[in-house]
């Protein structure tokens, strides 16, 4: 009986050891599970200016290459005006109000190289069509 006894109290034993080793994995297990989630909480929070500072960058870029673009467009149309003979002609005025009496929509334009009333000067005076009467 003792025997018996002594294996009843052993098999007590083994499922309480069971028991508890099965307690014991449960328990890693939520802690893994509750330790991935805390590091997936930690991985989203990401700081914003890590983010902000690449998108600030990028814009930052496409500013710059744009108004490359208008500065060389602008260059363009100088260079385009410095070819118009309206500089050299008779009825070209600087005035910013009125270049040229004969043509004003077309003057300083790629229009103007092909002025029909372009008249070179001769001499080096310029009429000046707006003469003050007295």
């Amino acid at each position: 009986m003792t025997q018996n006894k002594s294996g009843n109290l052993n098999k007590n034993l083994n499922l309480h050891t069971n028991n508890i080793s099965r307690i014991s994995l449960i328990n890693e297990k939520r802690d893994s599970e509750n330790s991935i989630t805390e590091n997936t909480r930690a991985e989203l929070n990401i700081d914003p200016s890590i983010i902000l500072l690449p998108c600030l960058l990028l814009l930052m870029g496409w500013i710059v290459i744009i108004h490359k673009r208008y500065l060389a467009a602008e260059a363009k149309q100088v260079k385009e005006l410095e070819n118009s003979p309206c500089k050299d002609c008779r009825f070209f005025i600087n005035n910013k109000y009125l270049n040229c009496a004969v043509n004003p929509s077309i003057v300083l334009t790629k229009a103007a190289i092909d002025c029909r009333d372009y008249d070179a000067l001769n001499n080096n005076k310029k009429v000046n069509l707006c003469k003050k009467r007295k």
